[in-house]
């Protein structure tokens, strides 16, 4: 059973998901550009990852950015804030309890995988590898992997 959205964000279109594309200067993966046409990112009820083997590992997701939002949701805001905070080949696509970030690789060999960003163990200076976890190979099988939390 995969999470429920509680909102969404305001619709986009095709000429939204290029003009991204364009000032980023990447190209989007296409389950992640279908997710963002079909819900432009949203807030989900409480939820948690689980492994294949179902074990649940607590990594929540708070909500998903939107583009073309303002406020706390916004893809533009967390990039503004969170610029040169992890490796440039990640884009932030949710925010995941506790101030961290899940992100997805848009550059490189492995585009497409997602990420867990822990803010509490960043670089000083630059970057770092070494405070991201891989939590899936695609999008999609992000999403599959987000199950409602039961307490």
């Amino acid at each position: 059973m995969s999470v429920e959205f509680v909102s969404e964000g305001i619709p986009v279109s095709l000429r939204d998901l290029d003009e991204l594309e364009r000032r980023l200067g990447v190209e989007l993966p296409s389950d992640y550009r279908s997710f963002l046409l079909r819900r432009n990112g949203g807030r989900v009820h409480d939820n948690d990852l689980a492994t294949p083997e179902g074990e649940e590992i607590g990594i929540a997701v708070v909500s998903f950015l939107s583009l073309g939002s303002e406020g706390g949701d916004s893809m533009d805001e967390f990039l503004g804030v969170y610029s040169g905070r992890y490796p440039k080949e990640l884009l932030p696509v949710a925010e995941a309890v506790g101030g961290n970030l899940i992100l997805i690789r848009v550059e490189g060999r492995m585009k497409g995988e997602i990420y867990f960003w822990d803010h509490e163990q960043e670089g000083d200076e630059e970057p770092v590898w070494e405070n991201l976890t891989l939590l899936a190979p695609s999008f999609d099988q992000f999403m599959e992997a987000l199950v409602p939390y039961v307490d």
